[in-house]
């Protein structure tokens, strides 16, 4: 139980809850009179999170329902994970570049340099075309 959160912690007690679920919370506390751990047992939440929801149950609107930047490929990475079900993220990241997908992954840093510079003439130039490239579009965008 490392800080404090055990098995029963989910990913719901980060997010907020629904109006369902903090009505479930008030009534099995205060009509069926649950204790909080039993409740966060039940409900499958942490129990700091139905002590929060106990005390101030009108929360405001800390949640918001942010867009993604992988939600106009959803479509390509299901038909992609439909041809291969076992393809990596970074295959996935690799197929929807062409597409308008910018993954900046593994970027190199400074102290990778010497080691770029071993490689073959072509390599290199490949490298600093991109490089030039990459800086370029930052700045003018």
């Amino acid at each position: 139980m490392a800080g404090g959160r055990g098995w029963l912690y989910t990913v719901a007690a980060e997010s907020c809850l629904t109006a369902e679920q903090i009505n479930s919370i008030h009534r099995l506390h205060w009509a069926e009179h649950w204790s909080v751990r039993k409740i966060a047992r039940h409900l499958h939440l942490a129990r700091r999170t139905i002590s929060q929801y106990l005390v101030t149950p009108a929360r405001s609107a800390a949640c918001r329902q942010r867009a993604s930047k992988l939600d106009p490929f959803k479509s390509t990475i299901a038909e992609l994970l439909e041809q291969d079900a076992k393809a990596s993220a970074m295959v996935i990241a690799q197929r929807l570049g062409p597409l308008g997908f910018i993954v900046a992954y593994n970027m190199g840093e400074w102290r990778e340099i010497p080691q770029l510079l071993k490689l073959t003439k072509t390599d290199i130039s490949i490298w600093l075309v991109t490089f030039a490239l990459t800086v370029f579009a930052d700045l003018t965008l």
